[in-house]
Parts: C-alpha cells; structure tokens; sequence
C-alpha cells in the first residue's frame, strides 16, 4: 500500500484486496505511465477514488488527460467522489464489473459463495 494512502482508499482497499468482487485487484498501480488508485487487469479497469484536490483546474485537466490515455489503450475509468461511503463505492464497482460482464469467481462474502 502507498505510504500515505486516503482514509477512503485504505477503506475501499480492504475490500477490494480480498477478492471480495471476485477478481482481483492491486493497488497504487503503474499504468502506462501513470499511478492508478486501484486497477483490476481481467476486467481493463482502473478505478480512482477521487477527493476534493480533484476540484481543482489543473488536476480536473490532468486526470482528464490522464482518462484520455488510458481510454485508449482499451482501459475502462471509473472515478469515485470521496463523498461515498465504501460501501457505496463497492456498489459500484460491483455495476462496473456487472455492465462489463467480467467472469468472476464467487466469493465466501457474496450471496451464494462458498466458504473457503
């Protein structure tokens, strides 16, 4: 984990470390060039978790650059506000991998998963 990682993403990381979506994710990830918060390579998609320094001009115009690369290597962005809860964040990420139709396997902490 980043050395200084937000309250939001260490939350949304213990989720997502544990293959609880059914894929596996990695954190602070280098893609093409840049550091993604959360990447998940069997579905192409980078997922940011995004607070209130994204508000400002300059970083709105370098994570839209940023968007625009990694579109068009194929990669899927999805940009989540601080504002969510983990649970919510999860959700969608969840809808995310659904909309893509990612295979995923089941989960001892998803309905109809088995206990490992």
């Amino acid at each position: 984990m980043a050395a200084n990682p937000t309250q939001s993403e260490a939350s949304l990381w213990k989720r997502l470390k544990g293959n609880e979506l059914g894929v596996p994710f990695v954190f602070q990830e280098p893609v093409l060039g840049y550091t993604v918060d959360f990447y998940c390579d069997v579905a192409k998609l980078v997922v940011e978790v995004d607070g209130s320094i994204h508000d400002s001009k300059w970083q709105r115009a370098h994570d839209s650059k940023k968007d625009r690369v990694l579109s068009a290597k194929g990669l899927v962005v999805l940009r989540l506000p601080t504002t969510l809860t983990t649970d919510q964040m999860v959700e969608r990420i969840e809808l995310k991998l659904h909309f893509l139709q990612v295979d995923r396997i089941p989960s001892s902490k998803q309905p109809g998963g088995e206990a490992a």
